[in-house]
């Protein structure tokens, strides 16, 4: 047998390259007018809807952050970090 003689393939062998597409973080802003009394001069907060009352993260950061800090025992000071790395995807509440 010649050493560069054509040859025929037995059977296939699949090779995979597995990749995660990039976070891109989805940012809802909500407009909360500050109104100040002529008189007084106190502050007067228009409300936030309801369902975002006291709330910064989603469902989708908070799993990822539970994630992160209960089975790669990771502190969630290091996870918001690593978050905030991620296209500012926390909104600046990972620095320290």
């Amino acid at each position: 047998m010649k050493a560069w003689a054509p040859f025929v393939p037995s059977k296939r062998s699949p090779y995979f390259v597995v990749d995660v597409p990039p976070i891109e973080p989805e940012v809802t802003e909500y407009i909360q007018y500050i109104y100040r009394y002529k008189d007084c001069g106190q502050l007067i907060y228009q409300p936030l809807p309801d369902e975002v009352k006291r709330k910064h993260f989603g469902p989708g950061i908070l799993a990822l952050v539970a994630i992160i800090t209960g089975m790669l025992n990771t502190s969630k000071r290091k996870a918001l970090a690593m978050m905030g790395a991620e296209k500012g995807c926390t909104n600046g509440y990972a620095k320290y």
